[in-house]
């Protein structure tokens, strides 16, 4: 459900606990439909990926479907692209017009490895991938599935 800004704040003044209740609740509602469209195309479709802008909730709602699927018996494995962030050098790093550094760029990520991943996965076959620490912003050890 889509709220309007001013929803919202009077919805907070009035009652903030009912109203983040509400949105939690509609969250895991759309979290078990999204698990019951996947699992009704499983056989098609055995791959799921997901997309949108940094911060949005992508890595999050991956895995709450990802536990969703697991609690209904299917054996899942979440990889997120925060893990194909490169080390970045800040005095080199690909910059926005803002001279912030930009870390939406396709510079800033790891795609050797990207490639390698895909071919596996429907076929439960073993892998490797990177791991990427967001708060150093550095790679870190790299784990395998499954």
């Amino acid at each position: 459900m889509a709220y309007q800004l001013q929803e919202i704040n009077r919805r907070i003044q009035s009652d903030v606990k009912e109203f983040l209740a509400e949105c939690d609740e509609n969250y895991n509602q759309r979290v078990s439909l999204a698990a019951d469209k996947i699992l009704s195309n499983i056989e098609r479709s055995p791959i799921v990926l997901l997309s949108g802008p940094s911060g949005s909730g992508k890595t999050t709602t991956a895995m709450k479907i990802a536990e969703e699927l697991q609690r209904r018996g299917v054996n899942t494995h979440a990889v997120a692209m925060d893990n194909y962030f490169t080390t970045i050098n800040p005095r080199t790093a690909p910059r926005t017009p803002e001279g912030d550094i930009d870390y939406e760029s396709p510079q800033c990520l790891t795609w050797s490895c990207s490639p390698a991943i895909l071919p596996p996965c429907p076929t439960g076959r073993r892998f490797s991938f990177p791991s990427m620490s967001l708060s150093a912003r550095c790679a870190t050890t790299a784990g395998a599935l499954p």
